[in-house]
This record gives C-alpha cells, sequence and structure tokens, in this order.
C-alpha cells in the first residue's frame, strides 16, 4: 500500500482533492476538499484561521485562487468555517458561498 504525503493535496477522484491539515500531535484535522470542473472551482469547508496557509498553499498547488467561484460550509465549526472571513476579503464577494447548517 502507497503511503500518503499530507503535506501535499491528496487526490480523491479526478477532480477531487483533499486540501486538509492534520497535525498528529494536536490531534486536529481539517478537512477541506477543493473540487474541479471545467468551468467552476469549488471549495468545501475551508477551515480555519491558523491553518489557512497550509490550506491555500495546498489550492495554489492546483489552481490560481482567483479561479475559485465557490465556497461551500456545510457547518459553523471554525475548524470548517474560520477562515471564511479571510477568502471573502481576498476575493472582495466576488465568490459564491452557499452555506449549509450555518
Amino acid at each position: 500500500m502507497r503511503e500518503v504525503n499530507l503535506e501535499n493535496p491528496v487526490a480523491i477522484t479526478r477532480d477531487i482533492y483533499w486540501v486538509g491539515f492534520s497535525d498528529a500531535k494536536a490531534k486536529l484535522h481539517c478537512n477541506p476538499y477543493l473540487i474541479l470542473d471545467t468551468e467552476e472551482v469549488i471549495v468545501i469547508d475551508p477551515g480555519s484561521i491558523p491553518q489557512f496557509p497550509v490550506v491555500m498553499r495546498k489550492i495554489i498547488d492546483l489552481v490560481r485562487p482567483d479561479q475559485i467561484t465557490h465556497v461551500v460550509c456545510t457547518h459553523q465549526d471554525p475548524d470548517g468555517c474560520g477562515n471564511l472571513p479571510v477568502l471573502e476579503e481576498m476575493w472582495l464577494g466576488q465568490i459564491k458561498l452557499a452555506l449549509s447548517g450555518i
């Protein structure tokens, strides 16, 4: 079995990537995903503010930030959507937000 390097984006399928953060010492995982489509790029549960640099670096490894068209947040916990204000500021409201259960 091949070992997965969690320091890089992890391909789940051809168009879906885990771009999260894993800290075994702190027993913390944040699980943002990036979905690539021909016309849209969607970030699911973008993560917390402390992990923003890690998540954004992994996203930039795959796409340009200005290609992101949607951000989906599935819950209100800070590990899932804490960096939403940072993303909104970066794109000045040009991305579409989908909030579920918030």
